[in-house]
Parts: structure tokens; C-alpha cells; sequence
């Protein structure tokens, strides 16, 4: 039996104040918000900890080297390109052009429903399809997924990032290069609305919260 090697990319930011996060910031406060990260940053670090293949993407050369010391669990690269769809986009080539991999995985780094199922269920479709997506609430996506020989620049090209076009754009642009697989909806936490409903049905995230209110 043939056995497919799949990567996992993660673009993530280094939890500094100021630098994520900044609509929930925009509700509460910088370091309120930076905390927020940290806590769904080191949730799913340790999710990812016993999958092979994960390579973490940072912006900038300097929030890397600083990320690298997060954790041992974490192979460490620099995002390259002028916006997000070119950021993505080098982030699959380098993988693909460096590495043997047959499919890889993007996920983002602050959707607190990410789980290592979730993962392997994502890599799994990717035997079947060309490509895998992963929707949020807010029509964006937190996961993207593709087959080495389907990677195509212009699924990320034109797209208006930030906005609730995001996922209905990429899914059919995807379409008409391949097969999708349609994966989970998941909840993105941008704002303190956002951050309230997630702790209804989260009982860590909802600790984690109080905790601070207490340290403050």
C-alpha cells in the first residue's frame, strides 16, 4: 500500500502585545487580547505535538526566532510575500519544493476548535480529493488544504482577505481546478462577541478567562 506524506503548515504570529489580535484589543485591552492568542497558540501546540511533519510559518525573521523558543515542538520558518494569498501560496511551494511531500495542510493559529482529529481527518481527504477547506463562522477558512501536483497560484490570487467573502471565493476558485472536500465549520474568535460565545461550550477557554480577571 502506498503511503501518501502529508505536511502541516501553521502561519502564526509571536504573542506580543499590539501585534495580535487587535480587534478583540480594539474591545479589551493589547495585552488582554495578546493573552488570548497565547492561550489558543499553546492549545494547539500541544494538539499538534504527536503529528509529524508540522512546520510553523511566522511573519518576520525576528517574531521567528523569537517563536522557535515557544517550544521544542516547533520547526520554525519565515513567511514570504507581499499579502496574505502570496504568504500562503510561498508557504505550499517552499514545503512542496524542499520537502517530499505528496499533500499539505495550512491551519491557522487561533481557532480554538482545531484538535488533532480535525487534523487527521483533513489530511486523510486529502487521498481522495484534490483539495480540503476548512470554513469558519465569520466566511473565512481556518484550514486549506491541497495535492502537490493541484497547487495553483490563482486560489489565492484576487481574494479580499478580511472579509466575509473569503471562503465562497477560494471554494470556487478551488472547483475549477479539482475535487473539494468540505470539512467542519469552525468558530474564529476576532472580537469580545466572538470570545463570549466561545465560552459558553468551552469550559478551559472560560477558566482561562476568569483566571485573568482575578490576576488583574
Amino acid at each position: 500500500m502506498l503511503l501518501l506524506k502529508c505536511a502541516k503548515i501553521v502561519f502564526a504570529k509571536y504573542p506580543q502585545a499590539g501585534n495580535v489580535k487587535t480587534r478583540l484589543a480594539a474591545d479589551t485591552s493589547d495585552i488582554f487580547a495578546s493573552e488570548i492568542y497565547r492561550f489558543l497558540l499553546n492549545r494547539l501546540i500541544f494538539e499538534l505535538k504527536n503529528l509529524e511533519d508540522v512546520f510553523w510559518f511566522i511573519d518576520g525573521k525576528k517574531n521567528a526566532d523569537k517563536f522557535a523558543q515557544i517550544s521544542e515542538y516547533c520547526k520554525v520558518k519565515v513567511q514570504t510575500g507581499e499579502n496574505l494569498g502570496e504568504k500562503m501560496y510561498n508557504a505550499f511551494e517552499n514545503i512542496f519544493s524542499e520537502n517530499n511531500f505528496d499533500s499539505a495542510l495550512l491551519i491557522g493559529s487561533d481557532i480554538p476548535g482545531i484538535s488533532e482529529d480535525n487534523i487527521k481527518i483533513s489530511e486523510e481527504s486529502l487521498k481522495n480529493c484534490h483539495y480540503c477547506l476548512g470554513p469558519s463562522n465569520d466566511g473565512g477558512y481556518y484550514l486549506i488544504g491541497a495535492q502537490g501536483r493541484y497547487l495553483r497560484k490563482d486560489i489565492f490570487d484576487g481574494i479580499k482577505w478580511s472579509s466575509s467573502d473569503v471562503y465562497s471565493d477560494t471554494l470556487r476558485k478551488m472547483k475549477e481546478f479539482g475535487k473539494v472536500q468540505l470539512l467542519e465549520t469552525l468558530n474564529d474568535i476576532d472580537t469580545l462577541k466572538d470570545l463570549k460565545n466561545e465560552m459558553k461550550s468551552d469550559k478551559k477557554l472560560t477558566s482561562f478567562v476568569e483566571q485573568m480577571y482575578e490576576n488583574l
